[in-house]
This record gives structure tokens, C-alpha cells and sequence, in this order.
């Protein structure tokens, strides 16, 4: 399943679920993503709020809340390279790692980050939820110099 968060025209927003992205793709080109509220056509799909795995939490430390919507693309970038590790390739094997072994994890490798993101392919990351590992999609976002 993929969701995304869209916004009409008359800037209501709603989240759409497609059972994958094809089916999300085909739908947008006949034009059957419509508002809930309104039933207007025309929607522009947001960036999604973000889903990242995340260590245990520290009791001791307070949670910082962020409302994704609120932040822009570079605070949406600057956010991750500031809170998560990018373990890039090797990120299937660091999130069983993780989740097998949450304490020995956080004190060595997490510290004071929050969790980690980086690459994984779909397949491996259907793996990863089948064995009850939270893994999310998150866009990204590249920017020139």
C-alpha cells in the first residue's frame, strides 16, 4: 500500500491509499484522484508527513515534537542529517540490527540520534515489515549547490 497526501483546488487536503504506485499513476491519468469533499479533479500531491524508524525512546530526554507540514524542503533535510544516521546501502541489515537489538543498538551506534534512514530496495523493505520491522518510504530531495 502507498499513501500521499494531496490538496484540491479549493485547498482541502486528504490522503489518497493505492494498493501500489502504478495503480496510483493510472488513476491520476484518468483523472480519478478527486476531492472527498468537494469532488473537484484537480489536486497536487503534497510531500507525505515523514515515517522513519525510530530507537527506543529516552525517558530522561524530552520529546521534540515536529509537525512536518509546517516545515520546508531544506528544515525537511536539514531535520534528518541532524537527528538519524544514514547507514545508505547496508540500511535492511542495520534495521534488523536495530530492532533484534534495541539497547546494545542505541548505545553504540545510535547515541544521542533519533534512528536511521537509507536506501533499500522494495522488496527488501516488504521483507522488513513482514517481520513486524516499521520501514517507510520517504522522498528525496536534492538540491544545486
Amino acid at each position: 500500500m502507498v499513501r500521499y497526501d494531496f490538496r484540491c483546488e479549493n485547498s482541502h487536503e486528504f490522503e489518497g491509499e493505492f494498493p501500489n504506485y502504478d495503480a496510483y499513476i493510472k488513476q491520476l491519468e484518468q483523472n480519478k484522484i478527486r476531492c472527498p469533499i468537494c469532488n473537484t479533479g484537480g489536486v497536487e500531491k503534497l510531500l507525505s508527513k515523514v515515517n522513519i524508524i525510530k530507537g527506543r525512546a529516552d525517558t530522561t530526554k524530552k520529546e521534540e515534537k515536529v509537525e512536518p507540514k509546517t516545515l520546508g524542503p531544506k528544515d525537511y533535510i536539514n531535520y534528518i542529517k541532524e537527528k538519524f544516521i544514514d547507514v545508505g546501502e547496508k540500511f535492511p541489515e542495520e534495521a534488523r540490527e536495530m530492532h533484534y537489538h534495541r539497547d546494545e543498538y542505541r548505545e553504540e551506534k545510535l547515541k544521542d540520534k533519533d534512528g536511521i534512514v537509507g536506501a533499500c530496495s522494495d522488496e527488501e523493505r516488504e521483507e522488513l515489515l513482514e517481520e513486524g520491522i516499521k520501514a517507510a518510504k520517504i522522498p528525496v530531495i536534492k538540491f544545486n549547490a
